[in-house]
């Protein structure tokens, strides 16, 4: 092997590994029961992705997100839900605990996160907050000063 070989395998081996343990990119799936877009769930959603920034996740490198409204009635809500799961993300997040129902109708599978609101067990979505029973978590609002208020949702 010749010096410029060398020094070529060299300088492409370290491109090579990391491209083998670059991340790879993600699907997110947001589900919302509202009707469209707002101004207040464009900043929910913004903070959503400053969340995942910050954890390293970017729609520039590594994640996709399939945004999906519930549109109006229940037959938006579970057509849309069925949407946003043929479209094979790798988590779901819900908006809030309605959003999930119709969710877990449709897959038993697919991890959700419910983001914010009301409680999931009174709403019959797991048997336990600490071991929640099917394939969901997320927050439940028990204590107003943990929750996000009216002004910001």
């Amino acid at each position: 092997m010749n010096r410029r070989s060398l020094l070529t395998t060299l300088a492409v081996t370290p491109l090579v590994a990391y491209a083998q343990t670059a991340s790879p990119r993600r699907r997110v799936g947001y589900f919302t029961p509202d009707v469209g877009p707002s101004p207040a769930r464009a900043r929910v959603i913004d903070r959503l992705l400053e969340g995942l920034r910050q954890a390293g996740w970017s729609t520039d490198r590594n994640l996709e997100l399939e945004v999906r409204f519930a549109g109006a009635g229940p037959d938006g809500l579970m057509r849309q839900a069925a949407d946003l799961i043929a479209s094979k993300p790798d988590v779901i997040v819900a908006s809030a605990v309605g959003a999930a129902v119709p969710l877990l109708e449709l897959t038993t599978t697919l991890p959700i996160v419910i983001a914010v609101g009301g409680d999931p067990v009174a709403g019959g979505l797991t048997d336990s907050l600490a071991r929640p029973s099917r394939n969901i978590t997320g927050l439940g609002s028990f204590e107003p000063t943990l929750g996000i208020g009216r002004a910001h949702v």
